[in-house]
Order: structure tokens, then sequence, then C-alpha cells
């Protein structure tokens, strides 16, 4: 009879449980992620209408724009006087209403309004004006409609319900009519004369990436080329001892080990340009006066602009002949516009003279200090 009821017991508890646990559940929408375009060259100030729903969901939306880079800037709030491009005026207005008694409460003070919501779902139905002004001249109207429905169960923490319902239709009412004035740029560029440069601008910087382009790949295949030509040397020495000078060398030119394996022969190695700082200085203002007659864009030396990577593979030819094969690679730290790919011919050709220079001098050394 014990065992029964406690079966009984054990049945009852987990089924409370279980029930506890089902009426927790809260079904929100995923807020939309908001896009990084380039932003309209607006300085813009923004006057809120004077009711609850503006000024609780304006200000998120003034945040959110700024987050997505809608305007140059954003002027909150604006006063008379203030130096902008336009003026922006947004009004909000809207509420929630709740359905199925009993399930949860929530006060809607949370959501910006009066008076409690009821049910085990809500739903916010919201409409947006933003319009916008140039002087006394309308310029701009956009207008949104925004609906978001949250549903939970009895026994889900109603706060944070509240919080992110809120928070999703703020971000909602940002990114809708942020999307409606973005795909008006062209036209609020238009009334601020600023198209034809803009415009201007944009044929340039692609007109200069098609010349890079082109720049580039014929870089590339001077550094194949020259790779090929000056990428392997043959040491009279033993295996083990070009191995270990490999490896010192490298590191005394900055350039660090971050991987081998003596048994192949593998090593590679990464760092800043390892030539000395006037010669690389002389090589990257030669490479930046190029890159700025080519494109007519402005370009400057800039150190550390890549990181240059050594891949050497050390292999026996006899127990007294040992092959040097060295290939080098980078990567441009900088983010340039046009994009740089390729490293200037000169400054790959004299970096790997460089390093199979210190090479030579490390393995003589090496060898003297052997005797």
């Amino acid at each position: 009879m014990n065992k029964y009821m406690n079966r009984q017991c054990a049945l009852f508890l987990a089924l409370m449980v279980l029930t506890v646990s089902g009426c927790a559940w809260q079904r929100i929408p995923v807020a939309p992620e908001y896009i990084l375009e380039s932003p309209i060259p607006l300085k813009v100030g923004v006057i809120l209408a004077d009711n609850q729903a503006s000024v609780s969901y304006g200000l998120a939306a003034i945040k959110g724009w700024n987050e997505m880079r809608l305007f140059d800037s954003l002027v909150y709030p604006y006063r008379d006087g203030d130096p902008v491009n336009a003026i922006m005026r947004v009004d909000i207005t809207g509420d929630w209403k709740g359905s199925g008694v009993g399930a949860g409460i929530i006060t809607g003070l949370t959501f910006g309004l009066a008076g409690t919501v009821i049910g085990p779902s809500m739903t916010g139905t919201h409409d947006a004006l933003a319009v916008l002004n140039k002087s006394s001249d309308e310029i701009g109207r956009y207008s949104v409609h925004v609906t978001s429905t949250v549903e939970w169960g009895m026994l889900a923490n109603t706060s944070e319900v509240a919080k992110q319902a809120e928070e999703l239709q703020r971000k909602q009412i940002a990114y809708e009519l942020a999307k409606k004035i973005r795909a008006d740029r062209q036209v609020l560029l238009s009334k601020f004369g600023k198209t034809t440069s803009i415009l201007i601008h944009q044929d340039r910087v692609k007109s200069a990436e098609e010349k890079i382009s082109v720049l580039q790949e014929e870089w590339k295949q001077k550094n194949d080329k020259y790779a090929l030509s000056d990428g392997q040397r043959v040491f009279a020495k033993d295996y083990n001892k070009v191995f270990s000078s490999v490896v010192t060398a490298l590191s005394g030119l900055g350039l660090p080990v971050k991987n081998m394996e003596r048994q192949s022969g593998y090593i590679f190695a990464e760092g800043n340009s390892p030539l000395p700082p006037e010669k690389a200085r002389e090589i990257g203002q030669e490479a930046a006066n190029l890159l700025s007659e080519t494109t007519g864009l402005n370009h400057v030396y800039s150190p550390g602009l890549y990181t240059y990577a050594v891949t050497t593979i050390v292999s026996q030819i006899s127990p007294t002949s040992t092959s040097v094969k060295m290939r080098l690679s980078f990567t441009a730290n900088v983010a340039t516009r046009p994009k740089l790919t390729e490293v200037y011919p000169r400054a790959y050709s004299e970096t790997q003279r460089y390093i199979w220079e210190k090479l030579d001098g490390q393995i003589f050394l090496d060898e003297h200090i052997d005797k």
C-alpha cells in the first residue's frame, strides 16, 4: 500500500512540475536586425510630438537610427537655431490590447500607456509618422503601421514579457521608418543639391577599384615570377644545421616561428615587414605614390600595412647537401579603399632577397660557432 501511495505521490508531483513549467512559456517574435548602410549625408534635428507614445517609442527610434547610421547625425532635442540641414517631426500613436481574462496581468505603464492589459496574448498597434522639413518646406513624409503580438503562459514572468514586447515594438517602429526614409535617399539628396557631388565621388571610387584590380593582377604576376626565379637555394650543409639556422634567422628578423616540423622540414613564420624601417618606408612611399597616380585617390604609406608570412620547406638532398624553398605571402592589416590584395613587387623582391641574405649569414655564423 505504501509503495502504491508513494508512486501516486511521485506521479502527482511530476504532473505538477510539468503543469507549472508548461504554464511559464512565452512566445515573442524576433525583433528585426538593424542594417548598417552608408548614412544619408544630412544633419537632422528631431522634434517628438507631445504625447507619451511619441516620447517612449520616439527616443528608442532615435537610438536605433544612430545605431544603424540612418543620417550623418541626429540632434535631439532640436532647438531653434541649431545648425542642421533638416528638421524631422515624429508623431507616434497607438496602444496595446489583451485577450483571455486571467492568464496574466501587465500594467499598461510598462508600455508607455495608461490602464491595464489582461490576457494570455496582447497586440501592440502603433502608427508612426515622420515628416522632414527644409526650412518651411516639407521634403519628405513617411508613415508606418506596426503591429506586434506576444503570448505567454499563466505562470510566465509578465514583467519580462512586457520588457521584451516593448523592445520589439520600438525596434519595429525604428526599422520600418528607416526603411522608408532610406528608399527616398536620392530624392532627399537632390533637395539639398548633394546628388551630383556624391555620384561623382562614387564614380571615382568605382573607376579606382577597376584600375587597382588591373594593377594588383600585374603585381601578382611579377611576384609569382620572382618567387619562381629566387624561391629556392641549395646549401652544402647538414640538414639539421640548415633547419636550425632557418628558424634562428627568421626569428632574428622579427618573424617568429608559429609552426614547424623537423621531420618534414616545414617551417612557418609570420610578422611585420622584416626590412629595415628606412628601407620599408622608402618602398612603401614609392608604392603609395604609384597607387595615387593610378587611382586618382590619395594614398599614403602606412607602417604595418601588411602581415608577412614566410613558408619554408627544408629538404635533404644528401648527407652534405640541403635544399631550402621559400614562399612569401601577406595579408593587409588595414582596410583600404580600393582594397589591396597584393604587395608592391619591389617590396616582395627586396624582402625575399633580404631574408636570403640573413639566412646565408646565419648559416655561416652557425658553422663557425660549431667549429
